[in-house]
């Protein structure tokens, strides 16, 4: 089995995916920031992220609110619980 580079995210997390400049939301100590990442492969309903983030590291799934960069977050776990 090949080994597969990057990190697999769903779809909604990467915003302007289809464009020159895709991103993430980052939440770096409880505030947002703007992360650049490059993308690779993309499948339906995720994408490869191949740098710009890291395993581990909590990205912002956009819930139709406004985001700001530098806003104050309270992460939640997928149970939505924090």
């Amino acid at each position: 089995m090949a080994q597969v580079d990057g990190l697999l995210l769903p779809t909604e997390v990467v915003q302007d995916a289809l464009g020159t400049k895709p991103y993430v939301w980052a939440i770096e100590q409880e505030r947002v920031a703007k992360r650049p990442v490059k993308l690779g492969v993309r499948g339906e309903g995720h994408v490869q992220v191949l740098s710009g983030v890291k395993e581990g590291e909590v990205v912002l799934v956009p819930q139709g609110k406004p985001v700001t960069v530098g806003g104050r977050v309270r992460p939640v776990t997928e149970q939505g619980r924090p």
